[in-house]
């Protein structure tokens, strides 16, 4: 399996800390944000993982280099610009298309689950429902108002992306 970890902002609320390394290469816990997402994406047993650069791109390099496992393939893509969304997803496509699955997380996302099982049963189900894709979202303050986030219906379907509601009896959530 491969894994995207895209990390192309510019981490501007963290300044002065950022002047120096990426958002996603900044220490959280004594290690760099970066590695709470490739840990999860390496439950799921990766063979080959893509780091996302744009800002700083050496000190993504470095932390990558001293996180990832011996024996899983390393490959970075870079944005001189950034793409938008999605956009770090396709400009790593050539890496990524020799699987029909692969995961994807935000290089700057700290997540924290007791379920050490979490991104397999989503695997899992994702299969299982043969979806276009699946998303680990969770609740967040002024998501859907003040920043964008994924409106989902009672189903659990994504209905929209954005600040707008879609339809009626939607949810805002926080994509992880």
């Amino acid at each position: 399996m491969r894994g995207l970890i895209l990390s192309a902002g510019l981490g501007e609320r963290l300044r002065p800390l950022t002047l120096k390394r990426a958002k996603p290469a900044l220490e959280f816990l004594n290690m760099p944000m970066l590695t709470f997402p490739y840990h999860w994406l390496n439950t799921l047993g990766l063979k080959e993982v893509v780091f996302n650069t744009h800002y700083l791109p050496d000190s993504i390099r470095r932390a990558a280099m001293h996180i990832v496992s011996p024996g899983i393939r390393l490959h970075f893509s870079h944005e001189a610009e950034i793409l938008g969304s999605g956009g770090g997803i396709w400009n790593a496509r050539f890496d990524l298309m020799n699987d029909k699955v692969f995961a994807v997380a935000n290089g700057d996302a700290v997540v924290l689950d007791p379920d050490p099982h979490l991104m397999q049963r989503m695997l899992e189900q994702h299969k299982r429902n043969q979806a276009v894709a699946t998303l680990l979202v969770c609740p967040l303050e002024g998501v859907g108002s003040k920043i964008p986030g994924v409106w989902i219906n009672r189903r659990g379907m994504v209905r929209g992306f954005g600040k707008v509601q879609p339809e009626p009896e939607t949810e805002c959530f926080h994509y992880a």
